[in-house]
This record gives C-alpha cells, sequence and structure tokens, in this order.
C-alpha cells in the first residue's frame, strides 16, 4: 500500500529533517496509509531516544495509537517517500 498524502518528514524527537530512512505512524485506510504527523522519528532517534537501544520502536512509543494505526519503516527517494516495511 502507499501513502495517501505525503507527511512533514522533521523528526518530533531531534527537529532534523529525515533525509534517508525513519518511521511514521500512519492509519490505514482502504485506499493507502495516512500518516499522522506528530509521531515522526529519524532512524538515529528511533533507536537511540525512543525504541530500545539498537531495537526499532513500537507505535505506542511514538503515539497514542489507535485499532486502525501502524507505524511504517519508511524510505525517502528522488521519487518521495517508500513504504519499505509495517509494524502493528
Amino acid at each position: 500500500m502507499e501513502l495517501v498524502s505525503t507527511p512533514a518528514l522533521d523528526c518530533s524527537a531531534c527537529g532534523d529533517r529525515i533525509e534517508d530512512t525513519g518511521y511514521i505512524p500512519a492509519t490505514e485506510r482502504d485506499d493507502g496509509y495516512e500518516p499522522l504527523a506528530d509521531g515522526t522519528v529519524c532512524e538515529a532517534c528511533g533507536f537511540s531516544e525512543i525504541g530500545l537501544m539498537g531495537c526499532a520502536p513500537e507505535l505506542e512509543d511514538v503515539i497514542d495509537a489507535g485499532t486502525d494505526d501502524i507505524l511504517l519503516y519508511v524510505r525517502t527517494t528522488d521519487d518521495g517517500i517508500d513504504v519499505v516495511s509495517t509494524k502493528r
């Protein structure tokens, strides 16, 4: 599935722009994932500040999750944002 809109790519923990990979919480919809901008985190903060040291964060670590929410691991490309994997 693809993103239905383009989220802000500033890390909510450190404020840096996500230039490579990171985590975006989203709500799963029939037509794709709707990003939830408040919890976007870069990979560095996801692994060291938010998740357990050396582990990816859990969805509940970045937002108060609803039943349809999911955590997307994303990679930025010249064409936009690619969803690499998902985590519930």
